[in-house]
């Protein structure tokens, strides 16, 4: 008995299957076009059109029971949003991605300006610095990231911490030293 349930089961689920196959079959003829016009409105970029495209289809496959249960006008609707928030989503990695990559072609080298080495050089410091200045104790961090990062007055800082201004330029003083000292030790480790 258990068996045949079983089997049963799995004949419902492989029905399910091919009448999804089916209907996607069927948006794609009906609403292809209208995905295509939709990820070219949102997207100049004509590489990434078809993974646009795919990515698309792949988010409506998963929501199949929802699409068939809306009307006409809603079903467009809802693909248009989903084709749209597609785009979006992979124009955002795109650019996640690309600024990762330094573009050999892009790079402008004024003949006494850095050259790619020294920019490499220099982005390789600064990921050190960031590094180490997560190790830092809280205040120090605070200190150094309110300064440098945000842009804050010692005055200003003073007034937050509850001391006097002489009292944060040395504890930034001190906090500046700790940086200095942890390079030179993984420097000398050979981290980096």
């Amino acid at each position: 008995m258990q068996l045949s349930t079983g089997i049963e089961t799995q004949k419902e689920r492989t029905l399910a299957m091919l009448e999804d196959k089916e209907f996607m079959c069927w948006l794609f003829e009906r609403y292809g076009r209208f995905i295509w016009y939709t990820v070219k409105k949102f997207c100049r970029r004509t590489d990434l059109w078809e993974d646009i495209v795919q990515e698309s289809l792949l988010r409506l496959l998963s929501c199949i029971p929802r699409l068939r249960n809306l009307s006409e006008q809603k079903l467009t609707g809802y693909i248009a949003v989903t084709t749209r928030n597609t785009t979006y989503a992979l124009l955002w990695k795109e650019e996640k991605n690309r600024e990762n990559c330094i573009s050999l072609e892009s790079i402008d080298i004024a003949e006494d300006g850095l050259g790619l080495e020294e920019i490499i050089l220099q982005k390789e410091r600064i990921e050190q610095l960031a590094k180490v200045c997560l190790d830092l104790p809280d205040e120090a961090y605070y200190l150094l990231t309110s300064y440098y990062i945000l842009g804050y007055r010692t005055e200003e800082m003073a007034e937050e911490l509850g001391c006097p201004p002489n009292h944060v330029r040395m504890k930034m003083t001190r906090a500046r030293r700790q940086v200095r000292k942890r390079i030179q030790e993984q420097n000398k480790e050979g981290i980096l």
